[in-house]
């Protein structure tokens, strides 16, 4: 019995102090909606080779694994792209301009293989 009630307690010790930490976290970025492939679109990952800044166009190496999906090196970025800059736990929100050569990224492609959404990892 003294076993269980000393169980019970470190549960709810746990569930106290998850609740009282995971409170404090505030989104300070915006996001996108993962990759819905009902829809047509997909989720690559990969490196930046090439920036074209005028024309809203990348140049990738793609990362490719068993479930990947090959597409073309060279997308074209739709002007409403939410690009997101993560590392460790923190996360916000950076422009196009801020790409640069060698940036790995996971991003998605649209229905229309337009990217909508791109987290780029440090």
């Amino acid at each position: 019995m003294k076993k269980l009630f000393i169980v019970l307690g470190i549960i709810v010790l746990l569930s106290i102090y998850n609740t009282a930490f995971s409170l404090g976290e505030e989104k300070n970025f915006i996001d996108f909606p993962e990759a819905d492939y009902e829809k047509g679109e997909s989720f690559i990952y990969g490196s930046i080779l090439k920036v074209d800044y005028e024309n809203r166009k990348l140049i990738i190496k793609q990362h490719m694994d068993h479930n990947s999906q090959r597409v073309s090196p060279i997308l074209r970025v739709r002007e409403d792209v939410v690009i997101v800059l993560k590392r460790n736990n923190k996360a916000m929100n950076i422009d196009f301009s801020d790409l640069k050569i060698e940036d790995s990224f996971g991003l998605v492609l649209d229905e229309s293989n337009m990217v909508r959404g791109i987290i780029i990892f440090v």
